[in-house]
């Protein structure tokens, strides 16, 4: 550019006109630099770009990183709790199971101690009872606990009886319902003589369904004379084992 300004320097004689020429030079240097600062400038802002760029990738990288990372171990603590829920479940279930055995043999082993207090007590009544049955008809029967497990189902629910309400159930070692069984001796020779038969079966029946011992069966449509046999059963039941 500066041969090109001396070329016209031949031609141009003028000295204002050099003058002029000389600004022009002094003008086109100080675009060159400029332009060279722009381009400085450009390179400066371009690198800078660019280490941001990198540092802006070196960032997304150590954070999906760190995601990684995260999410293994969030699936190795989910894994060791899933394991935990099986262990512990079948723990449980085991100790479940073991408790329940527990439970049932307990229960067993309180039937059987209540079967033996209640048979302990009905032995006891019993002899009580054969004494008074040796010499009275108005002293008062014991009375006899029940003492074998449930109720049978031949039998039915027990029809109606007068004063007498049943319960759906009784468990070993419950009283008979109040006016079921005779009271003495007295009452005894009453049923053989004066009650009528339907309701004496009806009687002999439901005392069969309370206590449950075959010593004491009656048939649906039993007749008089069976039934007679059944009281004197009955007496049995009251005064011997």
């Amino acid at each position: 550019m500066a041969s090109e300004f001396d070329a016209l320097t031949v031609f141009i004689a003028d000295e204002k006109t050099q003058e002029e020429v000389g600004e022009m030079r002094e003008v086109s240097k100080v675009g060159e630099m400029r332009q060279q600062e722009v381009s400085i400038v450009n390179v400066d802002i371009l690198s800078r770009l660019v280490a941001v760029h990198e540092s802006m990738k070196s960032n997304v990288a150590q954070r999906h990183a760190s995601h990684v990372r995260t999410m293994a171990m969030f699936d190795a603590l989910k894994t060791d709790m899933n394991a935990l829920r099986v262990e512990t479940v079948a723990y449980f279930d085991v100790t479940t199971a073991r408790l329940d055995r527990v439970v049932a043999r307990l229960k067993g082993l309180t039937r059987k101690l209540d079967a033996v207090e209640a048979k302990r007590g009905v032995d006891n009544a019993r002899e009580f009872n054969y004494s008074v049955a040796a010499g009275s008809t108005t002293m008062q029967f014991r009375s006899i606990v029940k003492y074998v497990c449930g109720h049978p189902s031949e039998a039915g629910l027990p029809n109606a009886v007068d004063k007498v309400v049943f319960q759906e159930n009784y468990d070993i070692g419950d009283q008979p319902p109040y006016h079921l069984m005779p009271l003495n001796n007295g009452e005894i020779n009453k049923w053989s003589k004066m009650m009528k038969l339907p309701e004496l079966r009806r009687r002999l029946r439901s005392i069969y369904w309370f206590y449950n011992d075959e010593r004491l069966i009656l048939a649906f449509n039993a007749n008089r004379a069976a039934c007679m046999k059944a009281i004197l059963n009955v007496k049995a039941y009251l005064l011997n084992p």
